[in-house]
Parts: structure tokens; C-alpha cells; sequence
């Protein structure tokens, strides 16, 4: 049992715990990572964009938006169509989810 079965061993334990990874809120931490990683890659992209790009309902696009946005990941900026930006914080969040798909070979769609 080489370095290879043991990180397999590890990539199967933190697949499962992030599939089944919830916060306190409710908030499933895939979805998180996938709407910050959209931000990222589309600065600026309108609150309607996201139920389809990353295949959730508006309404939970809404509910994600307004608590990333409480806890200072997102800003939220103009009025109807209302654009998304990573704040400093949501850099970070990303940063921090980004290193965790690398190291583990996780490769989050």
C-alpha cells in the first residue's frame, strides 16, 4: 500500500464529504464553489445568468446570492440587471476551494 492507495483512499473521503457538505444554512459547498468560480470566470455576469450556466433553479440562484453576497464573497451591483463581482473575500473562498480540487484531483463540474 503505496502513497498512491492512500491518496486515493483520501480523494474518496473528501469526495463524499463534499458531496454531502452542508453549512449551517443549508448551503451545499459544490454549488458555492460553483457560483464563485462563474463570478470568477465572468466578472460581472447578471444574477440571471447563473440558474443556467450552473444548472440550479432561480430561486436557489437567489437564495445562494443573498447569503454569498451577507457574508461578503459577492457584491451585487446596479439595479435590474443586477451584476455579480468577487469581493476580496470571495477571491480568497475560491483560492482556498481551487487548491482543494487540485491537491485531491477533484474535478468539481
Amino acid at each position: 500500500m503505496g502513497k498512491v492507495a492512500v491518496n486515493t483512499d483520501i480523494s474518496i473521503l473528501v469526495r463524499e464529504k463534499i458531496s454531502k457538505g452542508r453549512l449551517k444554512m443549508g448551503l451545499d459547498l459544490v454549488t458555492i464553489y460553483k457560483i464563485l468560480r462563474y463570478i470568477h470566470e465572468h466578472p460581472g455576469c447578471k444574477v440571471t445568468d447563473l440558474p443556467k450556466a450552473i444548472k440550479i433553479s432561480s430561486s436557489t440562484a437567489v437564495r445562494y446570492i443573498d447569503i454569498l453576497e451577507q457574508q461578503d464573497l459577492i457584491e451585487v451591483k446596479g439595479r435590474k440587471p443586477k451584476q455579480i463581482f468577487l469581493t476580496k473575500k470571495g477571491y480568497d473562498a475560491l483560492f482556498l476551494f481551487m487548491q482543494l480540487e487540485r491537491v485531491l484531483a477533484l474535478k468539481i463540474e
